[in-house]
């Protein structure tokens, strides 16, 4: 047989033989061109030296001629794989970066560590005797106040005075470095100061972690709030280290059925912002609720279960890990009565709730921190749904009780808010020893 005629057959079929496997080589138009035109040149080198050569030196002659060919053709074909491939791997590239850039605009709020408000406990900022005793309060979210805690004729003082608690004393520098909350809540914007307001808050050398915006009623409200925080934070001379906190209240029958757009609009003005702020929650202002209502307020807070379920149902659709903080329970001397209703709380699914009185604060935390027994169920039920994940099973039976997906989810809740509750803990602790060893070390002053 012809040895070019052989191995212009061999091409066609896209295999050679180089010696005892089967390689296969590029497809396509351009390749088989290619290779159709140099197996014709090198089939009358073939026909010249054919008889001359022996079969050995034939076999090193083919085998040479393969090689040149396979390299030829691999030449052609990344040729034309590259000029068509070009623009399709452009367009995926430009698609690639686009997700990336809205995944991270989507997770701007996501990424920062999550600070906890299992108590949210409210503190006139005209009172300067008040500021001073949050040092000792172990409360979750300590809110400096401008808005209801404050009598009209006050509020300039208020606010002068927040912005030097915040710049001067000891106790917000600590608590901002151990990433605990310090929060400040202006006024609404109806009522013509919360402007004021963000501008001297906003210009404070020490910034709040959290700002508290009040009777939020719609999308268009949370529009000029995202204005406002744009322009203040953007003209400060010394860059953010970390954007500012944002939970906005519910207040109105107008707002709780607003909510939806709310908060989506409020996400995707923070997403947008370049991490000068972010959206951390919600809170459910009861008071206020009511008296738009008519409804009249009891310590039970029957008339309030459906706006306390739509709130929290819409909060929580967003499955961005925002907090739902649910209503204050006016009766503070009635210790049993907010234990019910904090409990209750934790168990629909907010994640904290608003005090009024420090002798509130710890009955709060506890109701919304997981229990030892919790702890220890999310443990087990986590280390048995592994255990049966390896032995290729699905839903199975723990304590008497089916287990599947949603309850394991639960368990990793739970697992999740007793790392960062015993986090603080411990940072607390520690900073409270570090307190103590400085104040021993200290040298006395002469009498």
């Amino acid at each position: 047989m012809n040895s070019g005629k052989s191995l212009l057959t061999v091409f066609s079929r896209g295999f050679i033989w180089p010696s005892s496997s089967w390689c296969r080589l590029p497809s396509g138009p351009s390749s088989f061109r290619a290779l159709a035109s140099i197996s014709s040149s090198t089939e009358a080198g073939a026909q010249r030296d054919e008889q001359q050569l022996t079969p050995e030196e034939r076999n090193q002659r083919a085998h040479e001629q393969l090689r040149v060919q396979y390299e030829a053709a691999q030449e052609a074909g990344g040729k034309q794989s590259h000029a068509e491939g070009s623009v399709e791997e452009k367009d995926a590239d430009d698609e690639k970066k686009k997700k990336k850039k809205d995944k991270a605009q989507q997770q701007a709020s996501v990424s920062v560590a999550s600070i906890p408000r299992r108590a949210v406990m409210y503190v006139p900022g005209d009172d300067e005797k008040k500021l001073a005793k949050i040092a000792h309060l172990r409360v979750d979210c300590p809110v400096l106040e401008c808005e209801d805690g404050v009598a009209f004729l006050r509020k300039e003082t208020a606010r002068n005075l927040i912005v030097q608690t915040l710049n001067r004393a000891p106790w917000v520098r600590q608590r901002l470095s151990q990433g605990r909350d310090v929060a400040v809540r202006v006024n609404a914007l109806a009522s013509g100061l919360a402007e004021a307001d963000l501008a001297a808050v906003l210009s404070a050398e020490q910034l709040p972690s959290t700002l508290l915006i009040p009777k939020v009623e719609d999308k268009d409200d949370v529009e000029h709030i995202a204005h406002l925080l744009q322009q203040q934070l953007a003209a400060r001379a010394t860059p953010l280290v970390s954007p500012l906190r944002l939970i906005m209240y519910t207040e109105s029958a107008r707002a709780l059925l607003s909510l939806q757009k709310t908060l989506k609009t409020a996400l995707k003005l923070a997403d947008k912002s370049e991490g000068l702020f972010r959206v951390d929650g919600m809170v459910l202002g009861s008071d206020d609720l009511c008296a738009d209502m008519g409804a009249r307020r009891s310590k039970e807070a029957d008339e309030l279960v459906f706006a306390r379920q739509h709130f929290l149902a819409v909060v929580k659709s967003f499955q961005r890990q925002l907090q739902a903080i649910d209503l204050v329970y006016i009766d503070y001397k009635d210790a049993a009565g907010l234990q019910r209703q904090a409990e209750e709380g934790a168990r629909w699914g907010f994640t904290g709730k608003q005090v009024i009185h420090p002798g509130q604060i710890d009955a709060v935390q506890a109701a919304f921190a997981p229990s030892q027994d919790q702890v220890q169920w999310a443990q087990q039920l986590t280390a048995a749904f592994q255990q049966h994940q390896q032995q290729g099973k699905g839903a199975f039976v723990f304590r008497d009780s089916m287990i599947d997906m949603p309850l394991l989810l639960q368990a990793r809740n739970i697992l999740q808010q007793h790392e960062v509750f015993s986090k603080q803990q411990e940072q607390a602790a520690t900073s409270a020893q570090q307190s103590a060893s400085n104040t021993t070390k200290s040298p006395s002053k002469p009498g």
